[in-house]
């Protein structure tokens, strides 16, 4: 891939999705290296081991798609068929290393309410949001579980106004909305009081948990910002990641009990001699998550979250 061979096999990102009305999904992204030909089957890192058939391949010529039959590496290609893809996947003639995922650092600050004028057409702007969301990722499209009502966020009240123009217009559905809100999050400023018990004690009075949630610090924010530290809960090279959160500022045992990472917000294991933790570490891996997404605690400046006994 480095050296862009033409006669090497396929690797391509994905970079935007399109939504046509008559084509339907299209990949658009660069091909690094190998051929893109019509008819070939591919891997898209998004779809597991499932392959994708080329259906429709085409050449990106500023706004037009040129229809051909074979892209070498440098060009941009549009691509059909392909399943599950979204922007930031690989796409590839073989099972290879997927490139870094698309990071967006802005996170949506405005939300409205959106709902179809006219009950028949509910089923349609269900896809059409679906659509939108995997078109454009800066969009966030969510269901209010306690009233029903889905909730269209994005970056400005300009970008929301866009998003419903195309709506309305593009995709014909006649929708309604609600005033838009800016949401404001809280964030922790300094260490807490804790620790605090996390859950219910069950009746055998051991599987008890604490915690203590303070600031992360600049360093360590500025890491997971520029994907030096990856998301989730798989590290590949867990000692190098220690190294740059040391470096960052990060305690030494707080760093090599670094669990989880969620957002700009990361979960530690502090404790000392606890036994049979890891059996029970995803549950604790999962309700971080949540907590992150939907808890109190904002992601704007970072939250440590430490695990302190058992």
């Amino acid at each position: 891939m480095l050296n862009c061979d033409h006669d090497g096999p396929v690797s391509m990102m994905i970079t935007k999705m399109i939504i046509d009305p008559h084509a339907g999904e299209i990949a658009v992204g660069r091909v690094f290296s190998g051929r893109l030909r019509k008819g070939s089957e591919l891997y898209v890192s998004t779809a597991g081991s499932q392959k994708s058939k080329v259906q429709v391949l085409s050449m990106m010529v500023g706004p037009d798609r040129i229809p051909v039959e074979e892209i070498a590496a440098g060009n941009i290609a549009a691509i059909v068929g392909l399943k599950n893809a979204q922007a930031g996947a690989t796409v590839s003639s073989v099972q290879m290393e997927p490139f870094e995922p698309m990071v967006h650092y802005s996170e949506p600050v405005v939300t409205l309410a959106i709902e179809a004028k006219h009950t028949a057409d509910l089923p349609k702007l269900i896809d059409v949001l679906r659509n939108i969301s995997k078109a454009d990722p800066s969009i966030q499209v969510d269901i209010n579980q306690e009233t029903g009502e889905h909730l269209i966020s994005g970056m400005g009240e300009l970008h929301l106004e866009v998003t419903l123009y195309r709506i309305r217009n593009d995709y014909k559905v006649d929708v309604q909305t609600s005033e838009p809100i800016v949401v404001y999050r809280e964030t922790v400023d300094h260490r807490g009081g804790g620790p605090f018990e996390g859950g219910k004690s069950p009746p055998n009075k051991h599987n008890r948990f604490y915690f203590v949630v303070e600031p992360l610090e600049q360093g360590v924010i500025d890491l997971i910002k520029d994907n030096k530290i990856p998301q989730g809960s798989k590290f590949k090279d867990k000692k190098s990641i220690v190294d740059l959160l040391q470096q960052a500022g990060m305690d030494r045992e707080q760093a090599r009990g670094l669990v989880a990472v969620e957002g700009m917000n990361v979960l530690v294991d502090v404790t000392k001699g606890i036994q049979y933790l890891d059996e029970t570490m995803e549950l604790l891996i999962e309700a971080f998550t949540e907590v992150m997404r939907r808890g109190a605690a904002g992601q704007r400046e970072g939250v440590r979250c430490e695990v302190l006994a058992r």
